[in-house]
């Protein structure tokens, strides 16, 4: 993606100025936690004084399997355009608000969800014995339950 005329070098100046005391947050994951390429950052070095920074790393969705979740063609990922979620909005039509419940007095379950084009599966969480999980889903997704020391599962499909 092709960078914004003044983010090429610091003698063009930046997006946000620095001023003593301030902090700067931004958030580079969409909703359905892939990468925003619309979120651009960089840093010149200082002049005169100090410059202090810290990382604090959020993560919508298991890191390690290398996969984009579906967005059910809410992003504008390509457009160049940003977006922001207001109120009143309208919810996808095809989403599916699943409660996934844990009905075992003693085992946890762990949801995995998988990918229509990929062979890995994405870890989603551990539900706890007599627990309950929620979180959207659409039609044609794949659900991965597995439970105890041998990894019993079961699959569920969602119509």
């Amino acid at each position: 993606m092709p960078q914004p005329e003044d983010m090429h070098s610091c003698e063009h100046g930046l997006k946000v100025q620095p001023e003593i005391g301030s902090v700067l947050l931004w958030y580079s994951l969409r909703p359905n936690g892939n990468s925003d390429p619309n979120s651009l950052h960089a840093s010149c070095p200082v002049q005169d004084g100090l410059k202090w920074s810290a990382n604090y790393w959020v993560w919508n969705k298991p890191r390690d399997f290398g996969i984009d979740l579906p967005d059910a063609d809410y992003d504008d990922e390509y457009s160049g355009e940003s977006s922001e979620a207001t109120e009143g909005d309208p919810v996808p039509r095809n989403n599916v608000n699943a409660t996934f419940e844990n009905r075992h007095t003693e085992e946890s379950l762990f949801l995995f969800w998988k990918p229509p084009d990929r062979q890995q599966e994405a870890f989603m969480g551990e539900i706890r014995p007599q627990e309950s999980l929620k979180m959207f889903t659409y039609p044609g997704h794949l659900w991965h339950f597995r439970s105890g020391v041998d990894q019993s599962s079961t699959l569920l499909y969602v119509q």
